[in-house]
């Protein structure tokens, strides 16, 4: 097969370098408003109760040290919710949401989007889920002066959360908020993710209203990664003909795309899920 000489032109260690970028430039995406945070806050003193929270060493510390602090800085408690994440501590996480809204501190959308996105990480979903209705379906807790949509980021974060479910009804409903509710354009990420929630669901129906979004939109260029998802969606769905058109697809010349080892080990999945063992071995 055409696949399996390809792969073996490229070493290792150079698919390893691409896979790694790749993998790189997408968690810094999805975890940019940790770094956004820290730079809207300029206060001495809140810099300053950041610094004591990264140096404990105990839950009991930090929420002690929220409850006598009367600062209305979000970045304090967003630091201790990563600090507990960092002592692998998730199930503090709640009792810091409730002291935010207890003291009625204003929220804003980095505050809230690292919150979810740390909700996500421990897999968390049904707070994930509640906060999200609670800040931007019904309004609460949010300050009249903060503006009141998600924006790409928050959304991506829960649709990334049903990803990880196989949750495909809740993934096509943020989906539909983020483009006919709030008016959003969907990104590279965004369309990733839902390839990767269909695949996990075996939607071969949805994955391919979207990978039809994916060709039609300019602005959003298809890559190792976008390919590889839909691959996926056809192996885990035993579509091996439409996998292999897919990948015959990505060799011509107008929107070519070298093959790499995890594109070749998706194809051979999806083959043996289908029983197509034969097809394996076959050389063009």
């Amino acid at each position: 097969m055409f696949f399996l000489n390809s792969i073996r032109q490229k070493s290792q260690y150079e698919v390893f370098l691409q896979q790694q970028h790749k993998a790189d430039e997408y968690k810094k995406k999805l975890q940019g408003q940790d770094g956004a945070l820290t730079k809207t806050t300029s206060s001495p003193q809140s810099h300053h109760e950041r610094s004591l929270i990264k140096q404990m060493t105990t839950t009991n510390d930090i929420i002690q040290f929220l409850r006598n602090s009367h600062s209305q800085d979000t970045s304090i408690y967003a630091a201790a919710i990563k600090r507990c994440s960092e002592l692998k501590q998730s199930n503090t996480f709640h009792s810091i949401i409730q002291l935010v809204h207890q003291q009625n501190i204003p929220l804003n959308l980095i505050f809230c989007g690292m919150v979810l996105h740390y909700l996500g990480i421990w897999n968390k979903f049904d707070l994930q889920k509640k906060l999200f209705e609670q800040w931007f379906i019904h309004q609460q807790f949010r300050s009249n002066t903060i503006p009141s949509n998600p924006d790409l980021i928050i959304l991506n974060t829960m649709i990334k959360g049903c990803s990880k479910k196989g949750d495909v009804k809740q993934a096509l409903y943020y989906f539909q908020l983020l483009v006919n509710h709030y008016n959003l354009k969907p990104n590279v990420i965004t369309c990733n993710l839902m390839l990767s929630v269909c695949a996990n669901s075996c939607d071969m129906e949805s994955a391919e209203i979207i990978w039809k979004t994916i060709q039609n939109d300019p602005d959003i260029q298809i890559d190792h990664i976008i390919i590889n998802s839909m691959l996926n969606v056809y192996a885990k769905c035993k579509e091996s003909k439409k996998m292999m058109d897919l990948l015959d697809y990505s060799q011509q010349s107008e929107h070519f795309i070298s093959i790499n080892e995890i594109i070749c080990s998706t194809i051979m999945s999806g083959l043996l899920k289908d029983n197509k063992i034969d097809e394996m071995f076959e050389i063009d």
